[in-house]
């Protein structure tokens, strides 16, 4: 696919990191990326990095449990995603290279 001026608003939690898995598997580079969270520019990626931790926290721990995998595998079979999808969201991205060109934008929530 060859889209051009695509743009996402990103708020963090598992629907926006799997839009972003699914963009990075079909191979989508995102134009324009908008962050929702903090507009500190001194501390931005510093904010993304506690943000993805602090939301996904328990997301994480949940997938590093053993009784956990094969139920996972018979989910992404079920919805025809690749092995390891959901794994792979979860892992932590560097925003600036899924997109030509990030932004932050204060939420409502901050």
């Amino acid at each position: 696919m060859n889209y051009k001026n695509f743009a996402l608003i990103l708020d963090e939690g598992p629907i926006g990191r799997a839009y972003l898995q699914f963009f990075e598997d079909s191979k989508i580079k995102i134009h324009e990326l908008i962050y929702l969270g903090s507009k500190i520019a001194l501390f931005q990626s510093l904010y993304i990095n506690f943000n993805f931790y602090y939301t996904n926290n328990i997301i994480l721990k949940f997938l590093q449990n053993p009784k956990i995998i094969s139920l996972i595998d018979k989910i992404e079979d079920t919805f025809n995603l690749r092995k390891n999808f959901f794994i792979d969201t979860y892992k932590a991205k560097n925003l600036e290279k899924a997109c030509n060109e990030l932004y932050f934008c204060r939420s409502k929530k901050n």
